[in-house]
């Protein structure tokens, strides 16, 4: 029988979240991932314990306190030297059903190309960060996202440097009991790094896996042929009441009508009403309407018209000198992406002469 231990990690919020939260916790335990010493674990979680199906790319991650606790923690802010989490799949888990063994390592675990570093260096907790009465804990992002295909159990390792500070108390963290085939948990006391080969088994810890917030829809390029050539379009979020606005691009194949985007909200997007502009390649822009409320949004497609090669917010007079000037020529006046500047280039200009963004 595995000995009952408790252990977790740091933790991260945003709007959409999955959790691995059984309804009979295990009560009391260790707190590994918060240590004032060195320490190393890792989690494996099976898709099974998750209410989501299919891909989620996970930003970060949160957990919270054992239900007995009465005090919020940590007494005064603490600082941990080195913090790196580190998430992957392990398809030797789904053949197992459980951590059989504790060698060779917890590196070992992890499957051959799928485990990204989606965090390291300091980490500080504010004191009080974590509720008392089992509330979810303090939002540290990752820095890098990682993306769990919805169906290998995923594992989740942590190695910290501890924080040294030996006046506050400890904290205890919300724990599920371990089960086969649905999550485990093992530990290193004794050498806190993925290389090392852990001293102990533990009881999963109970944990909020934060994800992406997203935009997406379709994207319809006009008057493109449809030979597979790639499109950058910026997109840019601007807040209906005025402020920043926020900028990224989309790499866009001409496949079809109703090509798919999708991109993170980003961090810094209140709630509210935004436009969102679409423009880039020989297009002119359209912009629509969008309301942010923290969750995901789906269903924002949008179509551009194409001949503004000079990208001067209109299809004019420079866009028609550009393709006689380029006629039976490859160049920036090829609209329909076919190889060359051609008859069906001269009639998208001529069709759509005098549009402007939108």
């Amino acid at each position: 029988m595995k000995k009952i231990l408790l252990v977790s990690i740091i933790a991260v919020a945003a709007s959409t979240s999955f959790a691995f939260a059984p309804t009979n916790p295990e009560v009391g335990g260790l707190n590994t991932p918060i240590r004032g010493f060195n320490r190393a674990l890792a989690c494996a979680y099976f898709p099974s314990v998750f209410s989501v199906t299919g891909p989620q790319t996970i930003v970060g991650i949160r957990y919270k306190q054992d239900l007995p606790s009465t005090a919020a923690w940590p007494a005064e802010a603490v600082t941990w030297p080195s913090y790196t989490i580190k998430m992957g799949t392990s398809n030797k888990l789904a053949t197992d059903g459980e951590f059989l063994s504790l060698t060779p390592t917890i590196n070992s675990y992890f499957d051959t190309g799928d485990s990204v570093v989606t965090r390291s260096g300091a980490l500080t907790m504010d004191a009080n960060a974590l509720p008392a009465g089992g509330g979810w804990g303090p939002v540290i992002p990752f820095s890098t996202s990682w993306t769990w295909n919805g169906t290998a159990p995923m594992i989740i390792a942590i190695e910290l440097t501890g924080h040294g500070n030996t006046t506050i108390p400890q904290a205890f963290l919300s724990a599920g009991l371990f089960a086969p085939n649905s999550a485990d948990c093992i530990i290193s006391t004794t050498t806190a790094t993925f290389d090392a080969a852990p001293n102990t088994y533990g009881d999963p810890v109970i944990m909020d896996f934060v994800t992406a917030t997203t935009i997406s829809g379709s994207l319809t390029l006009e008057n493109t042929s449809g030979a597979n050539a790639a499109e950058s379009i910026a997109w840019t979020l601007t807040p209906t009441a005025g402020g920043s606005s926020f900028t990224g691009t989309l790499n866009i194949t001409d496949t079809a009508p109703g090509n798919a985007y999708s991109f993170n909200l980003p961090s810094g997007a209140a709630n509210g009403s935004y436009t969102l502009k679409f423009k880039g390649g020989t297009f002119l822009s359209k912009t629509i309407s969008v309301l942010l409320t923290g969750s995901s949004l789906t269903g924002q497609d949008a179509t551009l018209k194409n001949g503004d090669i000079d990208q001067d917010t209109e299809v004019g007079p420079g866009d028609f000198e550009a393709v006689v000037a380029q006629f039976g020529n490859s160049g920036d006046a090829d609209v329909d992406n076919d190889g060359e500047v051609g008859p069906s280039d001269f009639e998208t200009v001529v069709a759509n002469f005098g549009l402007g963004d939108e």
